[in-house]
């Protein structure tokens, strides 16, 4: 596709180390939300494995509502874009990739 046909031509692709930092850092909130589970914080984690799908889409939106609190926050100065928002992502997508991994491995 040539540039002028290329509407994002002039956006640089993210690195492949930023996105493999950032699945990393969702892969360790799998296992931090895994571990407080075990530890009796949650009914179950964010896999649910058997969960019915309205229960898992009701903890991907909570953590969608944190997203929201958290740009709220940020615009009055009582949080940072590079950390609290920052983490709330984080949680968003390990639940996402979570709740994807679920239905590839037929957990419901």
């Amino acid at each position: 596709m040539s540039k002028i046909n290329d509407p994002v031509f002039h956006i640089a692709p993210l690195t492949r180390v930023t996105r493999e930092k950032v699945s990393a850092m969702v892969q360790a909130e799998i296992d931090r939300q895994d571990e407080l589970a075990r530890a009796g914080k949650f009914h179950g984690t964010h896999i649910m494995p058997g969960g019915p799908d309205h229960d898992r889409v009701s903890v991907l939106g909570e953590e969608v509502g944190e997203v929201s609190k958290a740009l709220n926050e940020i615009k009055f100065g009582q949080a940072t874009r590079e950390g609290d928002l920052y983490l709330e992502l984080i949680q968003v997508g390990a639940v996402a990739e979570a709740w994807a991994a679920a239905i590839l491995e037929g957990r419901g």
